[in-house]
């Protein structure tokens, strides 16, 4: 086994986290040395009494096996002695999906079979502990500013802030793993007015992108509702944000059924391929690629266009459901209220 083989630790799992939707913006847990000593947002550790999914330490294993010519088979597993103390299994397998071998980067192609692994921290629980985890979160929120922007009717939950890589988290696991933070939410309006709003570019800038970028890497997530069930990827509006054809702001747009809140978002901006720019600069050295995902610069662009000639009042507030993984989301949400 090797880390650092060919394009480096960073280069290596940024080429293919998109399609696995457990590295980068579509994971928790990017790709850094040690355990985290910063507790994220409603989690706890292994032991905990409150009902809280656990802030795992572990390794995160990819395997990436040849198919056939024109595919690759990429398998992720989490293993954590944190998993095993609180629900005796110290394996959290993802849902395996299939690659293009032409989007595996060439040092990976060679042998068929190659298996990199590096230390990371998850937020995993069963979608009840993750249900309440969500729950502290808006409770603290609310209970420190007693009104909330964001506040809906009493029910079992609140809008959700968090989205998840697949409808059970894993493969038949019956966990979840925590993944990218909500940043966007609108009043009255629903995904698809908004996707077709954004895509129409009336009184604004197209955002008109998803053409252009491969089906697997258009990867749909999921939220929990407060009825016990899950909501998928309603839809999704991209628009670009540079010379790279897929560098680009992406926003995953879902359906949400409250009153006072009926669409959510989680706006990113995703670089180049992802951080693997081999296709482009094969002949050169690579280094270590720290990608940012800029979510507060993606929250805004989505700010701007609405407030291009829509007449949406759009106000700023602070929900808090960051942690220390996502630098670049400050915890306050842009909010749509018609």
């Amino acid at each position: 086994m090797s880390e650092e083989r060919g394009l480096g630790r960073r280069g290596v799992l940024q080429s293919i986290g998109a399609a696995v939707g457990t590295v980068g913006v579509a994971g928790l847990g990017t790709a850094r040395g040690g355990d985290d000593t910063t507790t994220p947002a409603g989690a706890a550790d292994a032991d905990n009494d409150r009902g809280l999914p656990v802030a795992a330490d572990g390794r995160l294993v990819v395997t990436l096996t040849r198919v056939d010519g024109s595919r690759f088979r990429v398998q992720p597993t989490f293993y954590s002695d944190a998993l095993n103390e609180r629900y005796g299994t110290r394996t959290f397998e993802y849902d395996p999906t299939t690659l293009p071998a032409d989007e595996v980067p060439e040092t990976l192609r060679e042998d068929g079979r190659s298996e990199y692994s590096f230390r990371t921290q998850r937020v995993v629980g069963t979608p009840r502990e993750q249900r309440t985890s969500e729950r502290t979160v808006w409770k603290r929120q609310v209970d420190d500013q007693e009104t909330h922007p964001l506040y809906v009717p009493e029910m079992d939950g609140n809008v959700p802030l968090y989205s998840y890589a697949t409808q059970s988290g894993a493969d038949g696991g019956g966990l979840q793993d925590r993944t990218s933070p909500m940043n966007v939410a609108w009043d009255a309006t629903d995904a698809s007015a908004v996707e077709s709003a954004m895509e129409s570019g009336t009184n604004g800038p197209e955002w008109g992108n998803e053409w252009i970028y491969p089906d697997f890497l258009v990867k749909d997530l999921y939220v929990n509702l407060p009825d016990g069930g899950t909501s998928s990827t309603t839809a999704h509006v991209m628009q670009s944000a540079g010379w790279c054809p897929t560098e680009q702001y992406h926003v995953r747009l879902y359906d949400v059924p409250y009153y006072g809140v009926s669409a959510i978002g989680q706006a990113h901006y995703d670089p180049c391929l992802h951080g693997n720019p081999e296709r482009f600069l094969s002949k050169l050295p690579m280094v270590e690629l720290d990608v940012d995902w800029q979510l507060d610069r993606s929250r805004d662009e989505v700010d701007d266009f609405w407030e291009s000639g829509h007449d949406v009042d759009a106000e700023y507030t602070y929900v808090g459901n960051t942690t220390s993984d996502f630098s670049s989301h400050s915890g306050w949400w842009t909010f749509f209220d018609e």
